[in-house]
């Protein structure tokens, strides 16, 4: 497969690739973000910026609020089980 989604370490960074825009795709490349975070043994990912802007006020936050995310102060959240 393309890359669709990019997620630091730290889990604070998400970037975006051309297939993300596949309305399709993007909810699925999302569904594996809960995955990513229990298995760096985390109970959240706090997203603090998207392709280089404030996950707040990114263009993509609407699709990432539909997948689970929650705003606060620090960016977007998704708290994982």
């Amino acid at each position: 497969g393309e890359l669709a989604l990019w997620l630091s370490a730290s889990g604070k960074r998400l970037l975006t690739f051309p297939r993300a825009d596949e309305p399709e795709l993007l909810p699925r490349a999302l569904s594996v973000l809960p995955h990513a975070a229990r298995t760096s043994r985390r109970s959240s990912i706090t997203l603090e910026t998207i392709d280089g802007e404030p996950a707040r006020t990114s263009d993509r936050k609407v699709s990432l609020m539909e997948s689970g995310f929650v705003q606060d102060y620090r960016g977007l959240t998704l708290e994982v089980d």
